[in-house]
């Protein structure tokens, strides 16, 4: 065999060799495609979850404030009217 031959045998597994790659590659620019998709995805749901986390945590805030005031309004109506007379009534009503 001359140094041609070999010389051109190299080049054709190289040839052979560069197509694997190509073919390669473009399999993984589909992966890399379809995982930016889903990483899309993936952050769009995420900020979904803020959103909702951030609402929650205000309508927690709201609820808390509330309550207070009205555990704040109870004590003051109970002055007024007089604890024995809460009690006499809360009694009551569980009797019923």
């Amino acid at each position: 065999m001359s140094e041609l031959q070999v010389v051109l045998n190299k080049l054709e597994e190289m040839s052979s060799d560069i197509k694997e790659i190509k073919t390669d590659v473009a399999g993984l620019k589909t992966d890399v495609a379809d995982l930016k998709t889903r990483m899309e995805k993936v952050e769009n749901r995420l900020e979904g979850v803020f959103e909702q986390t951030a609402g929650l945590i205000e309508f927690r805030h709201n609820t808390e404030k509330k309550l207070s005031n009205i555990l704040e309004q109870q004590i003051s109506l109970m002055h007024i009217v007089g604890e024995n007379q809460v009690a006499i009534q809360t009694l009551q009503r569980r009797i019923v």
